[in-house]
């Protein structure tokens, strides 16, 4: 996890300042679970530059949001689900035998959907295992899921509609410097 590549201002810059959009939107308003917050962690993983300094970058930033909004019983698993998250970007960018713009749709397809169901179901199971609002039964779970069920398609959306336009952000416009180490 902790890469040899050389860390430059430039990527530490590029890198703190899409987290820091993607904090902001967490203000903004918007339909409940349509955040890009998943999409950040699925594409930082892949994006090239250092994952120990995307990991840092972009919880530092939202846990800093989380102590305005306020933390919350279950908390560790949302952040739990987004480091599954991470490593499910992680996982569909070590694929170098396909091109560029195949690892790119396969990114924003595939990691945005598992990156969405790892979502789901960790913090879903945090909110079952950390609270009192469900039965702390199989059925008291599975009624959980099931009350979920109506904020995931809204979840998988912005995910893959976050990860669409980082991945044609980073096709197009991002730094040489970002991408590559000096």
């Amino acid at each position: 996890m902790f890469s040899t590549q050389k860390i430059n201002p430039v990527m530490i810059l590029s890198l703190s300042a899409l987290s820091l959009l993607v904090v902001i939107s967490r203000f903004l308003p918007h339909p409940p679970n349509f955040t890009p917050v998943i999409a950040l962690f699925v594409f930082l993983a892949g994006v090239g530059a250092p994952l120990f300094l995307s990991l840092i970058i972009s919880f530092s930033l939202l846990i800093a949001s989380d102590a305005y909004f306020g933390f919350y019983d279950g908390i560790e698993y949302v952040y739990l689900s987004y480091f599954l998250s991470f490593l499910v970007g992680r996982l569909f960018s070590l694929n170098k035998t396909n091109s560029a713009l195949t690892r790119s749709l396969q990114n924003t397809v595939f990691g945005g959907v598992f990156g969405s169901l790892l979502f789901f179901v960790v913090s879903n199971f945090g909110v079952w295992k950390a609270t009192t609002m469900y039965a702390h039964t199989w059925e008291g779970l599975l009624t959980c899921y099931i009350m979920a069920l109506p904020y995931f398609h809204t979840t998988v959306i912005s995910t893959v509609i976050s990860l669409a336009v980082f991945n044609a952000l980073s096709a197009v416009k991002w730094p040489k410097a970002v991408l590559q180490a000096e």
